[in-house]
C-alpha cells in the first residue's frame, strides 16, 4: 500500500518489465499492482483474486526525466509505455509498463507527465527503443550511449518548456539533417530536424506535416 500519508491518485494491476539491475537477472513481464500518489510511483506483488500485496519497488516521481510510449514493435507488445528516472547514484533506468488497453496508458501517462512537470532533471531526449542483447534497438548503440530521440511531450506540450533551449545531445550536434536518417531511422531525422528549424525560425510548423 502507498504510505498512510499518501494520497492515492490513481491504482490498477499493469505489467512490467523486468529492470535488470543486476548481472544474470533473466528479462521476464510480471503483472504487479500499481500505486501513483503526488511523490511516488509504487508496484506490489499479489493476484487479483486475494489482493495481498507486498511492495516490489517504488518510483520517486521527483528523480523522473522522461515519460513516453513505446512503440508495440519493440516488445511485440502494446499500450507499453515507459518511465525514465535516475536513482539515487545518478544513474538512469527505465521502467516499461504495458497498461491493459489504449486509453488506460494514456490516462496514466496524462496523470505522470503533470506530476513530473516542474522536474530539473527533465529530459529532452530519450531512447524510443530498448537495450535488448546489449544494445538499444532504435539507434544500436551501448549501454551508455546518449539517448537519439526527442520527448514528444514537455512542460508545455510542444518541444519547448519554458526556460530550456532545445539543442542536439553530442553525440549528434555535428550531423547535418540528412546525416541523422543514419541514426535511429527517419522519424528520429524528422524529428531532430524540426527541432533544428524550430530554433532557427522560431515558428510554427504545419500539423500536416507531422504522419
Amino acid at each position: 500500500m502507498a504510505g498512510k500519508n499518501e494520497e492515492v491518485l490513481k491504482e490498477a494491476f499493469m505489467t512490467k518489465r523486468s529492470q535488470n539491475k543486476r548481472s544474470f537477472t533473466p528479462t521476464n513481464w510480471k503483472e504487479r499492482w500499481f500505486v501513483l500518489s503526488p511523490e511516488n510511483l509504487i508496484y506490489y506483488d499479489g493476484d487479483r483474486q486475494s489482493g495481498r500485496r507486498k511492495e516490489r519497488g517504488r518510483v520517486e516521481l521527483s528523480r523522473v526525466v522522461a515519460v513516453e510510449c513505446v512503440n508495440s514493435l519493440v516488445f511485440q507488445r502494446d499500450f507499453v509505455f515507459q518511465l525514465c528516472y535516475l536513482s539515487e547514484e545518478k544513474e538512469q533506468y527505465v521502467l516499461y509498463i504495458a497498461a491493459v488497453n489504449g486509453p488506460e496508458r494514456d490516462q496514466w501517462l496524462d496523470y505522470l507527465r503533470r506530476l513530473v512537470a516542474d522536474n530539473d532533471c527533465l529530459s529532452e531526449w530519450y531512447h524510443e527503443g530498448a537495450f535488448i542483447r546489449n544494445q538499444w534497438s532504435c539507434c544500436k548503440g551501448g549501454k551508455d550511449v546518449a539517448a537519439c530521440t526527442a520527448v514528444t511531450w514537455t512542460i508545455n506540450h510542444n518541444n519547448n518548456p519554458p526556460g530550456k533551449s532545445q539543442t542536439l545531445p553530442p553525440h549528434l550536434s555535428t550531423l547535418s539533417p540528412s546525416d541523422l536518417q543514419q541514426v535511429g531511422g527517419e522519424r528520429v531525422a524528422f524529428r531532430v530536424f524540426c527541432l533544428w528549424l524550430w530554433d532557427l525560425k522560431r515558428s510554427h510548423l504545419f500539423v500536416s506535416l507531422v504522419d
